[in-house]
């Protein structure tokens, strides 16, 4: 089956305002590590598209749909346990003025690769050409999610601390 993909040319004149968008999924269940992994990998992928990109880009949003993740990325790489920790000092230089959000599996367009779906059927996958529909919109309003209660899975991750005692 062919797939048509419509390209634009612009030049520095037609570009009033550029935004960058990108998205992550690792997995169809939900593996807080895994995520991490892919949150890293699009941090490396959006950093060297910004440096090919000739146009100022005005804005990077970067998503996850786990909020874990989000949460993470804005905690003190210092206060996690190694593996989260290398991982998040690696996302936040690179990603220091970019802003990392969390947006709906089903709205996730990267949730479509990581599950597996056929070059075939992503030519008819409306998720994949027009969602998510805050794209379309003035202002870029992505969907919020409150900050996450501390689970188990979210503070396994943190370093153990003993508390002070005074002699």
């Amino acid at each position: 089956k062919d797939l048509k993909i419509r390209r634009h040319i612009f030049t520095e004149s037609s570009v009033k305002d550029l935004t960058l968008h990108g998205f992550c999924d690792a997995t169809n269940l939900e593996f807080p590590r895994l995520e991490l992994c892919a949150a890293e990998l699009l941090s490396k992928l959006i950093s060297k598209v910004q440096s090919s990109i000739r146009f100022e880009i005005s804005k990077i949003y970067l998503y996850t749909d786990l909020t874990i993740v989000v949460t993470w990325i804005d905690s003190s790489p210092h206060l996690l346990k190694v593996f989260v920790s290398n991982r998040i000092s690696r996302i936040q230089e690179r990603t220091k003025n970019f802003c990392w959000r969390w947006i709906s599996t089903a709205a996730n367009p990267a949730e479509l690769i990581s599950r597996g779906v056929c070059p075939d059927q992503i030519g008819s996958n409306s998720v994949w050409w027009h969602e998510p529909d805050f794209l379309y919109q003035e202002t870029v309003e992505s969907s919020s999610e409150p900050d996450p209660p501390p689970d188990e899975e979210y503070l396994q991750e943190f370093k153990k601390t003993l508390p002070e005692t005074q002699h």
